[in-house]
């Protein structure tokens, strides 16, 4: 689910029932909260390798970022909001370094694949301008 901000208000009894302390802007919270989960259903589909998936996630997640990089009412406001988001951007990391991790051998191997490729290319430029002996 994709929480915007006309859709949260700050620590209003509604979004104020949730695990959160009352305190805390929820909608800040379930937005970082998102991050984590995007962040972990890729590190699933990377485990998978199922890149599709792991690319239209990705594509989801840095939608998500630029969301909550756009939107000033959505920083967290007091300490306990900021521990709450730290905790959270700690599972974003985890769950991306394990997805880098589960990538990096496709990626060796892609790039293996098109240095033969190019390697080829060049073979089929060098020999196409010289005349057949016979």
């Amino acid at each position: 689910m994709t929480y915007y901000p006309s859709e949260c208000n700050k620590a209003s009894p509604a979004n104020a029932t949730g695990p959160f302390p009352p305190e805390c802007n929820s909608c800040v919270i379930e937005a970082y909260q998102q991050l984590v989960n995007i962040t972990r259903q890729m590190e699933d589909a990377a485990r998978q390798e199922n890149w599709e998936a792991t690319l239209a996630l990705g594509q989801s997640y840095v939608h998500e970022v630029e969301v909550l990089r756009n939107k000033a009412n959505l920083q967290p406001g007091n300490k306990a909001e900021r521990e709450i988001c730290s905790h959270l951007l700690r599972q974003v990391l985890m769950h991306d370094a394990a997805v880098r991790d589960a990538v990096s051998p496709e990626m060796r191997r892609l790039s293996q694949l098109l240095h033969t490729r190019n390697q080829q290319k060049k073979m089929v430029k060098a020999y196409s301008g010289m005349k057949l002996a016979g």
